[in-house]
């Protein structure tokens, strides 16, 4: 598993060019579903920490922080938002990956579904790992994490058109 992921660092678009023709859209849709639940989970741990000791609201006095945490947890309604997040993100791979397979027919390139799926679901493992780091650091320094979380993007990026073009 972690050679995989290691592999990927080091070979995001050869990786992301191989396992694309390896898969199915079996495997593309679980990897889906997987994804956007990680993303909601973190959309879940993103509220319940939006007010940290640490980083941006570091001005405000403990017992005020604790009862914003509170108040942002009684808001959040965590379960329909849970469930909301999951659908709006497996919908938004599934388009962006259906949009692509539609400019390879444009372009008469012979791209599968199965393949822009696996490329946008690559893209989309990165995000997801840079999410969960900006959560680790912005804990530390909130300036720090919206930094790695823009240079992630900006890797994912390249990663996702270089795939797509070769």
């Amino acid at each position: 598993m972690f050679g995989k992921i290691i592999e990927q660092i080091k070979f995001p678009v050869t990786s992301t060019i191989n396992r694309s023709k390896e898969e199915t859209i079996k495997k593309g849709l679980i990897k889906l579903l997987i994804l956007s639940a990680i993303f909601a989970i973190i959309n879940v741990i993103n509220t319940l920490s939006k007010y940290s000791s640490k980083g941006w609201y570091s001005y405000l006095d403990k017992d005020v922080l604790k009862e914003r945490r509170w108040e942002a947890i009684k808001d959040a309604g965590l379960i329909g938002a849970f469930f909301k997040t999951v659908l709006i993100i497996a919908v938004v791979i599934g388009v962006v990956a259906f949009l692509l397979w539609v400019i390879s027919k444009i372009v008469k390139c012979k791209k599968e579904y199965s393949e822009t799926l696996s490329m946008t679901n690559s893209f989309m493992t990165i995000i997801a790992a840079g999410s969960i780091l900006n959560l680790i650091i912005s804990l530390i320094f909130a300036p720090l994490g919206l930094i790695l979380m823009f240079m992630i993007s900006i890797y994912a990026g390249y990663t996702l058109i270089y795939a797509y073009r070769d």
